[in-house]
């Protein structure tokens, strides 16, 4: 069986847990005091904000919190691509922004084995929220 490539920018993982959203029609509800229904427009393509958990093992604690403080220098950056269970994003036209990234499980670990960075002596468990931005937007 082959390993599923999973990344974020160049930040390479075991796993991303999610989904991710392309950018879809949004619509805006109209509403008027006193006038009964509703009229709803669209206002065009663009992404809403996901979550994406991300999976790797890291050497040491102190590489897990270092590798950490790196994802961090994301936030508010040039989108940047995604490959997600084996898939790019960029196939359906987008890459993703980096809202926020947040710190969930950064730990010693004993007697790992597999993973990307073998001798595996920590795990870092991060949770992403990113923002699909279509790649043709990207260059305007």
């Amino acid at each position: 069986m082959a390993i599923l490539q999973n990344w974020i920018g160049s930040f390479a993982f075991i796993r991303l847990d999610g989904h991710a959203d392309k950018p879809s029609p949004q619509l805006e509800i109209a509403v008027r005091q006193g006038v009964s229904g509703v009229g709803l427009w669209l206002t065009g393509n663009r992404g809403r904000p996901f979550r994406l958990r991300s999976f790797v093992d890291v050497e040491t604690l102190g590489l897990a919190r270092r590798g950490f403080a790196l994802y961090t220098t994301l936030k508010g950056s040039n989108p940047v691509g995604l490959i997600w269970n084996s898939y790019n994003m960029s196939n359906e036209n987008f890459n993703v922004a980096v809202l926020d990234v947040r710190a969930i499980d950064i730990r010693s670990v004993a007697n790992a084995s597999g993973g990307l960075n073998a001798p595996s002596g920590a795990i870092l468990v991060a949770d992403w929220t990113l923002l699909a931005i279509e790649l043709d937007q990207e260059e305007g």
